[in-house]
């Protein structure tokens, strides 16, 4: 989980459009966040150390984010419509960032990516 203000580390499906679900450090808690449509949705407040994350794509780049929370996977509040990238289409990736230049850099371990 991030330790630092700013921190925040996700998945994220970019094209000309983006949208990401991530866990993020604001003070002295973590959110869990959704990314989507240029604006920033919080959907829980998260205590643990471990979050699983997912999304599904169905056909025509339909994308559903969604979050483990008490062994049952948890929809964000709506799919997002991926959209081709300039040179290739959409692309699912992972991120890790900070935003304040004065703190020490984070990390983010990953346990597993699966394509199914």
């Amino acid at each position: 989980a991030p330790e630092n203000s700013g921190e925040e580390a996700g998945l994220i499906v970019v094209g000309k459009t983006c949208a990401a679900l991530a866990l993020r450090r604001v003070e002295n808690k973590n959110q869990i966040i959704f990314h989507h449509n240029g604006k920033d949705e919080i959907l829980r407040e998260f205590s643990g150390q471990q979050i699983k994350l997912r999304v599904t794509v169905f056909n025509g780049g339909i994308c559903d984010f969604g979050f483990m929370e008490k062994n049952v996977f948890v929809a964000a509040s709506e799919k997002f419509q991926a959209t081709a990238g300039v040179w290739m289409g959409a692309k699912l990736g992972l991120y890790c960032l900070k935003r304040l230049k004065s703190a020490t850099a984070g990390y983010v371990d990953i346990d597993y990516f699966r394509f199914m």
